[in-house]
């Protein structure tokens, strides 16, 4: 009896107008949360800005410190014991051009997209008391910072 009459009368013209109600009552609730609440999280230009400093001296570092890392790993491993200094206080040096010229790496690219300076740039192993020094010094079209990583010993 149910099941006969729903078949007869079709589908309910009052349910679909309350889900069509319901729909836009959630979404106007959501536009007004984007527009009104949380204005900052969906535009663009403000969040990501390059007039932000912060952002700009966040990713000059990591480039910079990218840089950085990139120079000492291929000294360590360019330094084998045959080419570390032999007496004390006596030190070898690579540069940056000499690295690229051995291919040991390629140009380095600073957030300028200028080439790092290539005599500037170096890594430098010193002998003190039996211990090795390595000086990495990187210099790029705005700073030069420099960084001291202990070898150890070799015997």
């Amino acid at each position: 009896m149910y099941t006969e009459e729903y078949e007869k009368r079709g589908f309910p013209l009052s349910f679909l107008m309350k889900v069509i109600i319901v729909l836009l009552f959630v979404s106007g609730i959501i536009f007004l949360i984007t527009k009104i609440i949380l204005p900052t999280a969906f535009n663009k230009n403000v969040a990501f800005s390059t007039n932000d400093k912060s952002i700009d001296n966040i990713l000059s570092s990591q480039i910079f410190i990218h840089n950085l890392e990139r120079i000492k790993t291929t000294a360590i491993e360019y330094y084998t014991m045959d080419k570390l200094p032999k007496e004390n206080n006596q030190s070898v040096m690579l540069t940056l051009k000499e690295m690229i010229d051995k291919k040991l790496l390629i140009a380095l690219i600073d957030k300028n997209n200028q080439i790092c300076d290539g005599e500037k740039s170096y890594a430098k192993v010193t002998k003190e008391n039996d211990r090795y020094i390595l000086k990495v010094n990187l210099k790029d079209s705005e700073k030069e910072e420099y960084i001291l990583v202990d070898l150890g010993y070799y015997m």
